[in-house]
């Protein structure tokens, strides 16, 4: 955890380039002295106590360590190439399989070796390929494939429903915020905020914000469409007659009576 957390900090300054570097040739030499380490026991040579037991106690350990850091370097963008290849699709379906293949291929090797009707002679390095290695990892794997297929993934969903069962904590119903300005809650349906499903919580949430902004949208069209109609000239009005009330109480002739009867 502590390389780690320093390499995240410095790993940008141009100093540790070169101890990045360094850390590279410290990694591959690790890596040659525990695969060649027993060259010369393979030959025949006998070796010495200090050095068989050196080799089996610190042979593992180094690979670890070698391995970590490759697997640091990739993840902060020091490997380079090594990262381009490592980072490959075609890595990702056999990675699931690794687990198997490695519990399945001693059953593998144990079974070829015991069908020969002669004790196993060392012929040449191909020889050794060609009969044992790759039969062994071509049936490995296909067996791994139906195994991970039968028992592990579904193993997996079970332990995955399970733990979700039983340690994840109460859904909490939250309540729709409340608009500051109007003070009434906004628009949003209640099942948005059950906490059930977060992936649609959020998918409600913004559908019912796009259509609350298309709406104010829509009535502030409506209000520049209207406040830019030009308005019409006062000499375009066409002018109503007023109409005056008739106030006389008597027409014409009533008139020529009165002044008669005088």
């Amino acid at each position: 955890m502590q390389p780690s957390f320093h390499i995240a900090i410095y790993a940008n300054f141009d100093g540790f380039k070169t101890f990045a570097v360094i850390l590279w040739i410290c990694a591959i030499l690790i890596g040659i002295g525990c695969v060649y380490g027993l060259f010369d026991y393979l030959k025949g040579d006998d070796l010495s106590t200090a050095a068989s037991s050196s080799y089996y106690n610190w042979s593992r350990i180094g690979w670890c360590v070698a391995l970590a850091w490759v697997v640091i370097a990739c993840e902060y963008n020091l490997a380079g190439p090594i990262k381009v290849f490592m980072e490959q699709g075609f890595w990702a379906p056999l990675s699931r399989l690794t687990y198997c293949a490695y519990l399945t291929h001693f059953i593998l090797i144990s079974v070829i070796y015991s069908l020969s009707r002669q004790p196993l002679h060392f012929v040449s390095t191909i020889e050794i390929y060609i009969v044992g290695a790759i039969p062994v990892f071509v049936v490995s794997y296909v067996v791994s494939f139906v195994w991970s297929c039968a028992y592990e993934m579904p193993t997996m969903k079970l332990e995955k429903m399970f733990v979700a069962a039983v340690f994840s904590p109460p859904p909490r119903h939250r309540e729709a915020p409340t608009n500051k300005v109007t003070n009434e809650k906004d628009a949003v349906p209640r099942q948005a905020w059950t906490g059930n499903n977060e992936k649609a919580n959020i998918t409600e949430i913004a559908v019912g914000k796009e259509k609350e902004i298309n709406g104010d949208l829509e009535k502030n069209q409506v209000r520049l469409r209207q406040s830019a109609l030009p308005a019409r000239p006062l000499e375009s009005v066409e002018q109503q007659p007023v109409k005056i009330p008739n106030h006389n109480f008597g027409n014409d002739e009533d008139d020529e009576n009165v002044s008669a009867k005088l």
